[in-house]
């Protein structure tokens, strides 16, 4: 990944990781956009569209899943690196998140460096060598 810093609009219901995650991945080179819910990432996405180079959302959220949240992002903005993540995936969740459009999948008990791996995977196969 480049020096320039990648931004990332965070997507989870649970306040403790909408801190804890963009504490963690900051000092890896990200910039965190945290917000609660589904709406309120699609409200950012349509303000402004180009402002984010991945977005990572929570698998369960209430009022709309990560899976459809995938959909829509990528109905308004194709292309855009979207991750899925979940404390517990049951049998064809990963594959359901994929066919919906997501990057991968990851488990949130993982370590912030898969995160990161993750993320520079899927930002640098949407935008290629800089």
């Amino acid at each position: 990944m480049s020096e320039e810093r990648k931004r990332v609009l965070y997507v989870d219901d649970e306040e403790a990781l909408r801190f804890l995650v963009p504490l963690a991945l900051e000092p890896l080179g990200y910039v965190v956009k945290p917000l609660e819910g589904a709406r309120e990432a699609m409200d950012e996405l349509r303000a402004h569209p180009d402002a984010f180079d991945a977005v990572v959302t929570d698998l369960w959220m209430p009022g709309m899943s990560g899976i459809d949240l995938a959909r829509q992002v990528l109905v308004l903005r194709p292309g855009l690196p979207v991750i899925v993540s979940s404390g517990s995936v049951r049998p064809g969740e990963r594959d359901a998140a994929i066919a919906a459009g997501a990057r991968d999948m990851v488990l949130k008990p993982d370590t912030v460096q898969e995160f990161a791996r993750v993320l520079d995977e899927a930002i640098r196969s949407e935008l290629g060598p800089r």
